[in-house]
């Protein structure tokens, strides 16, 4: 594969188109070779392609208002800001649980709600974490932070904290 060239997606057999033709697409997926070295630039069905933080906002935001009729002011910020907040209460219950399996304590989950090994228990702490963050990305963009925005605050936030 050439630099540029699109390949058709093993996931959704749709043909590609470069990023910046379709400005992120709902569907879109872009694999380029640069010295030899794949990149994913933007997928958004494969779990494994990485994007920046900017294609990570537009694409939540797009995705928040496909399932909210009136877009991003469907919520309050207070509700986006709970939705958040909800999903920190998962990552902290899934640490829990890992918690439990690292001081061998009995669990008394049942079900799909029992988890048995340490990889599961990291990986549910993982995702749970992940919900959080895009959570707060849907809420700095219901205040008006946009995709750009949102890395500036990031950047600005994380060089506080040395």
């Amino acid at each position: 594969m050439k630099v540029g060239q699109m390949r058709e997606c093993r996931f959704c057999n749709e043909g590609s188109e470069p990023v910046f033709q379709t400005q992120l697409k709902q569907w879109v997926h872009v694999l380029n070779e640069f010295d030899g070295a794949k990149s994913i630039i933007a997928c958004t069905r494969k779990e494994d392609e990485m994007m920046d933080v900017k294609q990570v906002v537009k694409q939540s935001v797009s995705r928040a208002n496909r399932w909210h009729p009136k877009g991003m002011e469907d919520w309050s910020a207070l509700e986006w800001a709970g939705a958040m907040c909800g999903e920190a209460g998962e990552a902290a219950n899934a640490a829990k649980k890992l918690k439990r399996l690292e001081t061998n304590m009995n669990s008394i989950n049942e079900g799909a709600r029992h988890i048995t090994t340490l990889e599961e228990a990291r990986k549910e702490v993982a995702k749970e974490a992940a919900d959080t963050i895009l959570y707060a990305v849907l809420l700095m963009s219901r205040v008006g932070i946009d995709n750009v925005g949102v890395e500036d605050v990031l950047r600005q936030v994380f060089n506080k904290k040395i």
